[in-house]
């Protein structure tokens, strides 16, 4: 028991507990447990970029609390600057408290770092929120269409991204 308790693969299997329970409460739409579930996850793993940005992310855009997820998006990029998703995170939460520079500098940033096409519609998605609150109406239309267009050849990921593109979408027709 000593060898197994002192075994630091067990660490492997909490740090993946804690982030497939919070993602199992995020899926089902119970934002508060998977808020609280990464809580405690970053408590045992502190430097886990991928439960401090499910975190960022669940916090400021499922919860409305963007202020309050911007050090745990900052944490995320600190810990992952790699990881094209930190910084998209980052830059969804800066658009929704109105930062379009800083949120334009993490998405060219967060480009850089684009490893799959969930990735570049991500992208995508932001630079048409940023032109969209910027009244780059075009801009946010021929971005919106290039985000359709790969979810059209992708369909794997239009189930994914459906419901951000019908929204920005109907965003775009409201503003412009």
């Amino acid at each position: 028991l000593s060898r197994l308790a002192d075994d630091a693969s067990l660490d492997v299997l909490r740090l993946l507990s804690y982030r497939t329970l919070g993602a199992g409460w995020y899926e089902r739409e119970d934002f508060a447990a998977a808020e609280s579930t990464w809580r405690s996850g970053l408590e045992a793993f502190p430097e886990d970029w991928e439960m401090q940005n499910n975190l960022a992310y669940c916090v400021g855009v499922e919860l409305g609390r963007a202020e309050d997820a911007i050090p745990l998006a900052r944490r995320a990029v600190e810990l992952a600057p790699n990881q094209s998703q930190a910084w998209d995170t980052r830059a969804k939460l800066q658009i929704l408290l109105g930062q379009y520079d800083d949120a334009e500098v993490s998405r060219d940033e967060g480009s850089k770092y684009m490893q799959n096409a969930a990735a570049r519609i991500n992208i995508t998605l932001n630079r048409a929120r940023i032109a969209l609150a910027r009244e780059e109406c075009d801009v946010a239309r021929s971005l919106l269409t290039q985000a359709r267009t790969s979810t059209d050849t992708l369909p794997q990921l239009r189930d994914r991204f459906e419901t951000d593109i019908d929204d920005l979408s109907a965003q775009i027709e409201e503003g412009c």
